[in-house]
C-alpha cells in the first residue's frame, strides 16, 4: 500500500511538472507493474507468499551484486567479510523458507501473462520504457515545449493508434479499485 501512494504521489507530480514526459512515463510504467503485482498476490495465498518469498531472492541478488563489486573495485575492502556472512545468512533463509539457493526472482512479464494482462503490460511497457530510459528515440524526440506531459504522451499514444493515456490510466485504475483501494488520486490525473 504505501508503494502505491507513493507511485501515485509520483504521478501526480509529473502530472504538475511541465515538459517531463519521461517522469510520467515512469509513474504510469510503475503504477503498471504495481497492478501486475497486485491482480497476482489477490489471486491465491500461495501466490502471496511467493511474493514474500521473492523479496529474499532479491535481496540475495542485490547482496550478490554488492559483494562481486566489492570484490572487483575493492578486494581489500574491509566490508568484504560483512558481505559475504550476510550471504551466508541469506543462503540459510532462503533454505528455511524452502527456496533453492540459486532460485530467480519472479519475472513481472511472466506474471503478466499469468494473470491475463499480457497485452495490455507489454503493449504499454514497450511505449513506457522507450520514454522512461534514455534511449535514442528519448533523447533525439522533439516535443512541443508548450505542452504539458499528459498531452505529449496522449500525442504518442493517438500517433501510435493506441488510444490515449486515459486508458493506461484508466485500466490501473480498474485494477486498483478492483482490489478495494482508493484511486482518488489516480482519477484526478486522468481528468
Amino acid at each position: 500500500m504505501i508503494r502505491l501512494r507513493t507511485h501515485l504521489r509520483h504521478l501526480s507530480v509529473a502530472g504538475a511538472i511541465s515538459n517531463e514526459p519521461e517522469y510520467l512515463a515512469w509513474a504510469v510504467r510503475n503504477l503498471l507493474e504495481l497492478a501486475v503485482w497486485a491482480k497476482y498476490v489477490a489471486a491465491s495465498a500461495e501466490n502471496a507468499k511467493r511474493v514474500s518469498n521473492d523479496s529474499l531472492i532479491d535481496l540475495a541478488e542485490f547482496q550478490g551484486a554488492a559483494l562481486r563489486l566489492a570484490r572487483k573495485f575493492e578486494p581489500t575492502h574491509s566490508e568484504i567479510a560483512a558481505l559475504e556472512q550476510q550471504g551466508q545468512e541469506l543462503t540459510h533463509s532462503q533454505a528455511a523458507a524452502g527456496l533453492a539457493n540459486d532460485a530467480k526472482h519472479l519475472n513481472i512479464g511472466a506474471l503478466a501473462r499469468e494473470v491475463g494482462m499480457a497485452a495490455e503490460f507489454y503493449g504499454f511497457n514497450a511505449i513506457l520504457s522507450k520514454l522512461v530510459h534514455p534511449t535514442s528515440f528519448s533523447i533525439l524526440l522533439p516535443l512541443p515545449l508548450d505542452r504539458g506531459p499528459m498531452e505529449q504522451l496522449r500525442l504518442a499514444f493517438l500517433g501510435l493508434g493506441l488510444g490515449a493515456t486515459d486508458d493506461a490510466l484508466g485500466y490501473a485504475v480498474r485494477c486498483f479499485e478492483g482490489q478495494g483501494l482508493d484511486c482518488t488520486m489516480l482519477r484526478a490525473g486522468i481528468g
